[in-house]
């Protein structure tokens, strides 16, 4: 296996990884919306912002490129 498929690898198995935290705060806004918790609804909010801008972080490690 070359360096290249290696890095494809670990770039589909990190976009994997960052799906599911996605999926997961998807969840989190999404319940407190519906129990009209604002106050969670903001926490929630700020966590899948601030997830998103270290997965980005880290992308940008893996592929300096981009």
């Amino acid at each position: 296996m070359s360096w290249l498929n290696d890095k494809r690898l670990v770039s589909l198995n990190f976009l994997g990884e960052c799906s599911d935290l996605l999926v997961a705060a998807g969840t989190a806004i999404a319940a407190a919306a519906l129990a009209e918790r604002l106050d969670v609804l903001e926490l929630a909010l700020r966590q899948a912002r601030n997830t998103l801008i270290e997965m980005i972080s880290e992308f940008k490690s893996i592929h300096p490129e981009s």
